[in-house]
């Protein structure tokens, strides 16, 4: 539409609406047109607010979209998230473990037997875990990339489900607990097919 057209169409809105107000009112008061313009501003106002309303409520979609399907992994929340595998309370921050699959799922496990039993269960395709994460025992609660973890096995790691294995970042550090639990190492492919 070109400006003359709009001003036209304009003119002809407050000609109407000037018209209409006039004759509504009580005889002997009359409408002004400062009163009809303001009522075309406030028609164009809504339609404004309303265009803003619908594009917010898209942009509320698409970000609730984006953050639904995030695979981003999530802190264990200790005395309050349950195993997936066990539904018993999560409470030792020494122990635990979480797989997220490409579409954003994400299970959490308290013990390394709970953790490998569902990996190896076929539940979920193992390709289509984007994050394989385990505690760091040395550091409670730092979850750290399981495929690269070192392990130990040894009948004195107390682990809550008494999968009798303890999960370590570094080397030096698992070669800490080594010794003092007469352990056993163990690498992530020993490690998952110990529960197969």
């Amino acid at each position: 539409m070109n400006g003359e057209a709009r001003n036209n169409m304009t003119h002809s809105l407050m000609v109407y609406k000037t018209n209409n107000l006039t004759s509504s009112r009580a005889p002997g008061k009359e409408s002004g047109k400062g009163e009809a313009i303001l009522k075309i501003g406030d028609c164009l106002t809504t339609r404004q607010a309303r265009k803003d309303v619908i594009l917010l409520f898209c942009l509320s979609l698409l970000a609730l979209f984006f953050t639904s399907c995030s695979t981003n992994p999530e802190p264990l929340v200790y005395g309050t998230d349950i195993c997936h595998f066990c539904k018993m309370t999560m409470m030792d921050n020494k122990f635990g473990a979480e797989l997220v699959t490409k579409k954003g799922k994400v299970y959490k496990f308290d013990d390394m037997n709970c953790f490998l039993n569902f990996y190896n269960s076929g539940y979920e395709n193992v390709e289509d875990f984007h994050h394989k994460l385990v505690i760091d025992y040395a550091n409670p609660g730092k979850l750290i990339d399981a495929s690269n973890g070192f392990y130990l096995t040894s009948a004195a790691i107390r682990s809550p489900m008494n999968g009798q294995v303890a999960a370590f970042e570094t080397k030096a550090s698992m070669d800490t607990f080594k010794k003092e639990w007469k352990a056993i190492y163990l690498g992530w492919g020993e490690v998952t097919t110990q529960y197969k």
